[in-house]
């Protein structure tokens, strides 16, 4: 997703990209302006929560000649979703990462968060 405007993304464009419901989009849209306000956070310290999940519509509820498309291309069940890690501390203190690159797991933790203990 690229930001064309000065304004920002809508919740409606996100709902479009995401294939998520409005409720879900709104809510996203959100929670990235509050983290996109906090640029000073730099790298996460001390205990650290880490989670990832998987937006996107399942193969079933797509219609049948989308399907039939998805599968003559070599697209999987799982090819269809967007990945997104998100890291929150005992602060809360959070980050989130959408991965769609081919960076491992750990290489994503390395990028966010701090090896030094919180003393």
């Amino acid at each position: 997703m690229q930001a064309i405007t000065r304004n920002g993304v809508s919740a409606k464009e996100l709902e479009r990209t995401l294939n998520v419901c409005y409720k879900t989009a709104l809510r996203l849209a959100h929670q990235i302006k509050i983290l996109m306000a906090d640029k000073q956070l730099g790298k996460l310290t001390g205990t650290v929560q880490i989670d990832e999940s998987y937006f996107g519509m399942k193969m079933v509820n797509k219609h049948r000649k989308e399907r039939a498309e998805m599968a003559e291309q070599g697209i999987s069940t799982n090819d269809n979703k967007t990945g997104v890690m998100g890291i929150i501390t005992n602060e809360k203190k959070i980050k989130f990462e959408v991965m769609d690159d081919t960076k491992t797991f750990k290489e994503r933790v390395k990028k966010h968060v701090d090896k030094k203990p919180l003393l």
